[in-house]
């Protein structure tokens, strides 16, 4: 089950919903229960990675919103919620 926050833009809903489903597909055992019963933190390679993912996905599945943002992937990436620097 995912749960979004409906307070968010139609393009955030979509972004968080394409992120979570890439985290199941990349990374079935990181569950929120596992996330909470560990110490520390998910690391940030697999928020990278459920990003990258995601924004692939919305990339083929969105061409319209592609183009409305002048064809930048960073401006696709920030209308969608996806990270857009690597740290």
């Amino acid at each position: 089950m995912i749960a979004v926050d409906r307070s968010l833009p139609p393009y955030r809903k979509n972004g968080t919903l394409f992120h979570e489903i890439t985290h199941q597909i990349l990374h079935p055992g990181m569950t929120r229960f596992f996330i909470e019963t560990i110490p520390t933190k998910r690391p940030t390679r697999y928020e990278l990675e459920a990003d990258l993912g995601g924004l692939i996905y919305a990339l083929m599945w969105d061409r319209q919103g592609f183009e409305d943002s002048g064809y930048s992937v960073y401006r696709f990436a920030e209308l969608y919620g996806f990270c857009v620097s690597v740290k």
